[in-house]
């Protein structure tokens, strides 16, 4: 394989640097990808875990157009996306909204009940 002046690797549409960072110039395709992750949300369930209110939520979609902890568009972008780093946050955010639900489910079930205690 041709090795340019730089010591980097370059076939095609693919350059790879004396370090094995890789840069591709069209599609990737893979049947797996492993990426490692540096964290993951499970602490979104933690009893110490401060979930926004949806005041909060939709307050700061109003300013910002996006959901807080996400990158904007012009970010993503500018700069892309880490891989990792955005399915760890997405899956902060579905664990964030099946605590919204939850919540909701309850007040429902309280709203019932005094509805129930009227009827009678």
């Amino acid at each position: 394989a041709p090795w340019s002046e730089s010591n980097n690797l370059a076939v095609g549409g693919m350059r790879m640097d004396k370090l094995g960072n890789v840069e591709f110039h069209g599609d990737v395709k893979a049947t797996k990808m492993l990426v490692e992750a540096r964290w993951w949300s499970d602490f979104v369930f933690s009893p110490n875990y401060r979930l926004r209110t949806i005041e909060e939520v939709d307050t700061f979609i109003k300013t910002n157009q996006h959901l807080p902890d996400m990158p904007s568009e012009s970010d993503v972008c500018k700069d892309g996306i880490d891989v990792a780093e955005m399915q760890a946050t997405q899956q902060r955010k579905i664990e964030e909204l099946t605590l919204y639900i939850i919540q909701l489910k309850k007040q429902m079930d309280a709203m019932k009940l005094e509805l129930e205690q009227f009827k009678q």
